[in-house]
């Protein structure tokens, strides 16, 4: 599944969308399910007037394989993120 949500930023007027979840079960994973979540997402963003892509994921090794999915579909690393418990 991958969940979208359309944000604003201060830097532009278009809108810019942001995925928030995307998630493959385990024993699917390498058929190219996330590939076509990814392209239907960029497909839904374009049509709701975004012409940015965005997505969180966190620095921890186990992400790395996420990171390199990421890499192979064109996202770049392109900031921090800064978070504070409360």
């Amino acid at each position: 599944m991958v969940g979208l949500r359309q944000l604003y930023s201060y830097e532009g007027d278009d809108p810019v969308i942001q995925i928030s979840a995307l998630v493959t079960k385990t024993e699917y994973r390498g058929l190219g399910i996330g590939k076509e979540l990814i392209k239907q997402a960029e497909k839904w963003a374009r049509e709701n007037g975004a012409n940015v892509i965005v997505l969180t994921s966190g620095n921890r090794p186990e992400h790395e394989e996420a990171h390199q999915f990421y890499k192979h579909l064109g996202y770049t690393v392109s900031g921090f993120r800064f978070s504070k418990r409360l």
